[in-house]
């Protein structure tokens, strides 16, 4: 049984939720609609106590044109240098899951985390992230692996053994691939804006592509399983027939970016879609677990034009701009 409390935060009502044990899941802005501090390893628990809060206490639809359009200056630059993001790959949430295991596994030692380029643009105060390109955290960490393990590296790709090498190469092809399919989007002139591998701690961790467009703010996490097949269930989405955290982890990187972007505004948390594409696997089930969205890459510039539109072109646009200073993701 959970239970739900509310508190008042900068004037800001919010209810939380509570498990039979004690344990905090999380809270939701009854404002803007936005849960915050989810329990990760609870993550499904908080969703399904959300959605039936949310049944209960249904909100009134709004007359008023959404917060999102009012008021969006740029920030200011702050003044000194900026370090440069590091990356770690591309799952925010560490290395991507090898495949379902199959034949023999080669474990390599960790990666040292990659210095990132140098020649990238550069603003006062920050680096601009529409110069980063699709795939570079994990592609970068691939070739440490490679650097760091030659020959175990040379043999494992000669006799198609699946490695952590393996992992972030495939990772990044994928990212690779879902950039093509997107420049359908964001082609000069089509409305939209993408950035890849957004950093978002100091840790190295990223989102794989953050979106901006007429039908607002997607987080897309690339997922590569050639030959395989991804299932969208109820209960969560599977890989091969295997169980993953994907759902829970994209979720909670849209409410992240959420949080981030929100926060750049001198907002609260604004919102953010969470969009799972998959690369080299069929897709089976049309269920949105936690309200991740499950879609082939392939098919992604279609059904993005089909989504109903909720931002003007200026404010896509200052949106983009704020977007792409990585002290937006990194204060």
């Amino acid at each position: 049984m959970v239970t739900t409390w509310t508190s008042v935060r900068a004037g800001r009502r919010r209810v939380h939720f509570d498990a039979s044990d004690g344990t905090h899941l999380g809270y939701v802005d009854v404002t803007s609609g936005q849960p915050g501090d989810v329990h990760l390893g609870r993550a499904t628990e908080f969703y399904a106590a959300l959605a039936t809060w949310r049944q209960r206490n249904p909100t009134p639809p709004r007359t008023d044109p959404p917060e999102l359009v009012h008021n969006l200056a740029p920030p200011t630059a702050p003044a000194g240098p900026v370090a440069p993001p590091t990356h770690l790959g591309n799952d925010a949430f560490g290395p991507p899951p090898q495949d379902p295991p199959v034949g023999v596994s080669i474990r390599e030692r960790p990666a040292q985390r990659p210095t990132p380029p140098t020649q990238r643009s550069r603003r006062p105060g920050w680096t601009d992230l529409a110069d980063n390109q699709p795939g570079q955290g994990a592609a970068a960490v691939a070739a440490q692996l490679r650097r760091d393990r030659p020959v175990v590296t040379f043999f494992a790709r000669l006799l198609r053994l699946r490695t952590d090498e393996r992992a972030w190469r495939v990772g990044a092809a994928g990212e690779v691939k879902t950039a093509g399919y997107l420049r359908k989007l964001t082609s000069p002139g089509g409305g939209w804006y993408v950035l890849h591998s957004v950093p978002v701690s100091a840790r190295g961790t990223d989102i794989d592509h953050v979106l901006i467009g007429p039908a607002g703010i997607f987080t897309i996490n690339t997922k590569h399983h050639p030959r395989g097949f991804v299932s969208a269930g109820p209960d969560g989405i599977t890989v091969n027939r295997h169980a993953t955290a994907y759902a829970v982890k994209a979720r909670a990187e849209a409410d992240r970016a959420g949080r981030l972007l929100g926060a750049a505004l001198g907002h609260g948390p604004i919102a953010v879609t969470p969009v799972i594409a998959v690369v080299g696997a069929g897709v089976r089930g049309d269920h949105q677990p936690l309200g991740v969205t499950v879609i082939a890459a392939s098919k992604l510039a279609r059904w993005l034009r089909r989504q109903t539109p909720v931002l003007t072109p200026d404010t896509v646009t200052k949106l983009h701009d704020i977007a792409r200073r990585s002290t937006t993701w990194l204060p």
